[in-house]
């Protein structure tokens, strides 16, 4: 037997989205035809209606996705690796060598 934690919760969190003009038409036109009070609900009621209709589907995207973060975790480390030089850039200073002045400070220098 396979132990199984279920979360209930009736708590609704706030999400932003964003939607175009034809989306909200749609949220609009549920508002106008009392399915919903506020353009949240009639979204709410958006999702609902697809996690019923197509909760087989959901199912199995959930069961791929899980695949997918194991294959993921039992995948080798990648190597931590400076990022390229852009073309003409110098490489970092190491421990031990001095930064090359500048010839503006060099010849403020001399002339000081």
């Amino acid at each position: 037997m396979r132990d199984v934690t279920q979360h209930f919760t009736t708590l609704g969190v706030p999400v932003m989205t964003r939607l175009r003009l034809a989306d909200r038409r749609v949220l609009d036109t549920l508002i106008d035809a009392g399915v919903a009070r506020s353009r949240s609900e009639a979204l709410a009621w958006c999702v609902r209606l697809v996690a019923r209709h197509q909760g087989e589907w959901i199912d199995s995207l959930r069961e791929a996705l899980v695949h997918v973060e194991k294959v993921r975790s039992e995948g080798r480390t990648p190597e931590v690796r400076p990022p390229p030089l852009r073309a003409g850039a110098q490489p970092p200073n190491q421990p031990g060598r001095e930064k090359p002045r500048s010839r503006r400070v060099l010849s403020r220098c001399a002339a000081g």
